[in-house]
Order: structure tokens, then C-alpha cells, then sequence
């Protein structure tokens, strides 16, 4: 299963201060605290049978987020297509310690109870199989952040060595939940997305696919706009939010008229891209190198 890199690896990297020297004992100690981390979360199937009844097909987050909390509201809207027989409910995933505001079905609002993490949505009618339908999930709250040791879900951190304070999403294999309203099946993986995410004017966020459009909001606050158009499981969508300028670059390859767009977000500090500019830049040997090999990035569309 090809997996695409999420601009939220980028940023746990530079947050943990590690110089380029480092990174193969790094890389090591962090695939052990991984490890470690994923076996206490494994599980076999869906928190409920109940989301195996729809697909999902589409997904759009809609967020404000700042870089000084973990604090995260708006909503997210779930198209899919029903797979079971009939759909008598909807159900979905999210941490309770985060607040459902409203929920609504095709437009209309239905009640939504929760148990743990597990919410579930009774329809007045049940949806036949193979209807489609939308799910709209208004919520707010505070999730409990991650550490440098363990960034799972949503984590607001201060990096060690650059002094920038960053919100950023590590949701796998099963910490989407702490911060948006979702499906954690490995089963069923997305279509498309987009995800949108307010911030404050003088930051930028960061997620997948490609930078839509950047939309003033009001004086102080701007809206990114990506736009995710390739087949995505739930665990890769990311946001990432800081002090950030943006530093890409194209890489051309021979003997065709093909480029890829190499985008990195990197700290606002006078002293942090040139320390890692040389990394940074042969990224795009790499994939020259790696696709002479075995095909063309597969991402082409969008971005590395």
C-alpha cells in the first residue's frame, strides 16, 4: 500500500532539534518508541461493527487551530455511500474529551449520543443500501497533547532548539480520533479530500495535497486550503500549524517534461533552513534517483 509523506513528519523532526549527523541514531530510537507505542494501541477492527456499514468516499475538515494549544474547533463532512443492507445510524469515532456541538445527516440536524470515544447518530428513516449520504459533525474542545516522546493525535510542542511552538497532527495508526471526527477503519481508505484550517495571519498550516488557495478571514486570520485528490487512509490527513516560511522547489526529471513540486514548511528562524537547506535539498536527488529505478513518483499530481 503506497503511503504518502505527511508534512507533519518534517516538522516532528525539526521540532526534536536533531542535526543532520544524528539522524541515523534517531531514526532508530524513534522507530523503538513507535514500536512501543503501536503495540499498546493495536487493535483488530473498528472501535464499532456499526462503521462498517458505510464507505467512506469523501471527507472535507474545516478547522481553526492556533500553535499555542491543542485547541481545535469547527466541522468535518463525511460523504459515503451505504454498504449494509440498511444504515439505521450513523456512528463515528472521536475522543471524548472533545465536545459534539451538532450533528447532521443530508442536511438535516439529528441528536448524537456518545459511549467513550463511539458516537452514535439515529436516523429517523434508515437509508437503504447503496444510497449515498452526508454526515456533518460540528465540535469543539482541548485534546491532551502528545510529547517529543510520544506524538500521537495532536501535539502542541516547543522545539528544543529553535524555540518555535507548533501544533501538529501524528495520527498513526489510530490517533485521528483525538482530533477530528472520523472512521479508523484500514479498511476502507479515502477518496479525496480537503482540508481546510484557519489560523492566525501570522502563521501558516500545513496538510496534504496541494495549497488551493490562502483566504483572508478577517484582519488576523487567514484560511489554507488544500486539496487532497488521491486515494488517503484516515490516519494520513495532517495539519500542521506554526511559524512557518515556505521553502520549495521543483525537480525536474530528464528526458521528459514532468516536475514535482518539493514543498517543506520550515521554522520562521534565521538559522534553522540553512541548517537543513542541504538535507532538504537532496530530497530531490533522491527522487530523481529512486524513480530511474522504480517509476515515476506516484504522487506526481500533487507534491513531495
Amino acid at each position: 500500500m503506497m503511503r504518502k509523506i505527511s508534512i507533519a513528519g518534517l516538522v516532528f523532526i525539526l521540532c526534536s532539534g536533531v542535526a543532520v549527523a544524528q539522524i541515523k541514531s534517531a531514526v532508530s530510537h524513534c522507530s523503538a518508541a513507535k514500536q512501543q507505542m503501536f503495540h499498546s494501541l493495536a487493535k483488530t477492527t473498528v472501535a464499532s461493527t456499526d462503521e462498517d456499514n458505510y464507505d467512506m468516499k469523501y471527507v472535507k475538515l474545516n478547522l481553526n487551530m492556533t500553535n499555542v494549544s491543542t485547541a481545535i474547533s469547527g466541522d468535518v463532512m463525511t460523504h459515503a455511500e451505504v454498504v449494509a443492507l440498511s444504515l439505521p445510524q450513523y456512528v463515528f469515532e472521536l475522543d471524548s474529551v472533545l465536545s459534539v456541538d451538532s450533528v447532521k445527516i443530508n442536511g438535516a440536524l439529528h441528536p448524537c449520543t456518545n459511549t467513550g470515544d463511539i458516537n452514535t447518530v439515529v436516523l429517523s428513516t434508515a437509508l437503504p443500501q447503496f444510497t449515498n449520504f452526508t454526515a456533518q459533525v460540528f465540535y469543539h474542545g482541548t485534546p491532551v497533547s502528545g510529547t517529543l516522546s510520544s506524538a500521537s493525535g495532536i501535539n502542541c510542542l516547543t522545539s528544543p532548539s529553535w524555540g518555535a511552538k507548533v501544533t501538529f497532527t501524528l495520527s498513526e495508526p489510530y490517533g485521528a480520533k483525538s482530533w477530528f471526527p472520523c472512521k479508523q477503519s484500514l479498511k476502507d481508505r479515502i477518496d479525496s479530500a480537503d482540508i481546510w484550517i484557519t489560523v492566525p495571519s501570522t502563521l501558516k498550516a500545513g496538510s496534504n495535497g496541494v495549497l488551493q488557495a490562502v483566504t483572508p478571514i478577517s484582519a488576523s486570520l487567514s484560511r489554507y486550503e488544500w486539496k487532497e485528490r488521491n486515494l488517503i487512509d484516515y490516519y494520513l490527513l495532517s495539519a500542521s500549524v506554526g511559524p512557518y516560511i515556505d521553502y520549495s522547489y521543483y525537480v525536474h526529471f530528464p528526458l521528459t517534461t514532468d516536475s514535482l513540486l518539493v514543498q517543506n514548511y520550515v521554522y520562521n528562524n534565521p538559522a534553522t533552513l540553512p541548517n537543513f537547506q542541504s538535507a532538504i535539498d537532496s530530497t530531490g536527488l533522491m527522487i530523481q534517483y529512486l524513480s530511474t529505478l522504480y517509476g515515476m513518483y506516484p504522487f506526481m499530481n500533487e507534491k513531495y
